[in-house]
């Protein structure tokens, strides 16, 4: 994998923790409190989940400097399976869901003044 070596890998990493970063101080002021980060499942990563009261947060952090038009931001279908494998199985492992709303969310900056966020359902 010589690409993850190149600068522009590099850069695009440092921008993604950045967005991640910048995403949990959002939702902080929000109420919302990090329970994990980047937390590790057999089917992949979860960038961030937070809680707020009963309502657990999951969230998907993307970075772009800018998005095509013909871009929707829209995860495909598999990135979209992928994470509610993901989510499914945090229900499944972690009594702390167990009784709670559960929330999953795409978080897409575009820049870093444009934030969009989209409801997916699981």
């Amino acid at each position: 994998m010589a690409r993850r070596n190149t600068a522009a890998y590099k850069a695009a990493e440092r921008a993604g923790r950045r967005a991640e970063t910048l995403t949990r101080f959002l939702y902080f002021l929000a109420g919302y409190v990090c329970v994990a980060a980047r937390q590790k499942t057999p089917f992949g990563e979860l960038d961030l989940i937070l809680r707020r009261r009963q309502t657990i947060l999951i969230l998907e952090v993307k970075y772009r400097r800018q998005i095509d038009s013909a871009e929707s931001g829209i995860p495909s279908a598999r990135q979209l399976a992928r994470m509610k494998k993901a989510v499914n199985w945090m229900i499944a492992h972690h009594n702390a869901f167990k009784g709670r709303q559960i929330h999953l969310r795409l978080v897409q900056w575009s820049g870093w003044g444009r934030l969009k966020q989209i409801e997916i359902g699981f």
